[in-house]
This record gives structure tokens, sequence and C-alpha cells, in this order.
């Protein structure tokens, strides 16, 4: 489990640090309620990263124990992919048609 947290851990620092965040802060900074809304991003980013990685370390985990489980987990993985990915497809399509 360490051994993923560790080749994990350099694509979530660049995700943390990406771009987006940091503009978004600039531009809450500069609002007219600055330093209330930044802390509330702030806390909000936050909360949705700690959300994030405690939910996929534990499907993680529960999807390790399970590989030698019965056929109705890889099922469930498959749907859960397939599911994602026409999750993934619907906002592309979405984010590509506002143009």
């Amino acid at each position: 489990m360490i051994e993923a947290f560790g080749a994990v851990l350099p694509v979530a620092v660049a995700v943390e640090l990406s771009p987006f965040p940091i503009i978004a802060v600039v531009l809450v900074l500069l609002s007219q309620t600055g330093r209330p809304a930044a802390a509330a991003f702030l806390a909000g980013r936050l909360l949705g990263v700690a959300v994030v990685v405690g939910t996929v370390a534990a499907v993680s985990d529960l999807l390790e124990r399970s590989a030698e489980a019965s056929p109705a987990a890889s099922v469930v993985r498959i749907l859960v992919g397939f599911a994602l990915i026409v999750l993934g497809l619907s906002k592309w399509r979405g984010a590509t048609s506002d143009r």
C-alpha cells in the first residue's frame, strides 16, 4: 500500500499545484469578499481532495482484497469502468458543444 502512495504522489502533487486552483484563488481574492471567500475555497479544495483520496484508497483496498473473489467483483469493475467512460464522453461532448 505504501508503494502505491509513493507511485501516485508525484501525480497528486501535480494535480494539487495545477494552475486552475491558483487562478481561482487569485480571482477570489480580487473579489469584494476576498479573504473569507478564499478561505472557504481553500477549505473546500482541501476537503474535496481528502475525500477523493480517501475514497480511492478505500476502494483500491477493497478491490485488492477481492482479486481472488467471485466473478461478480469483476463484473462490477467492468460496469463501473464503463459508467465512467460514458460519463467522461458525455461531459466531453457537452464541453465541445458549448463552443
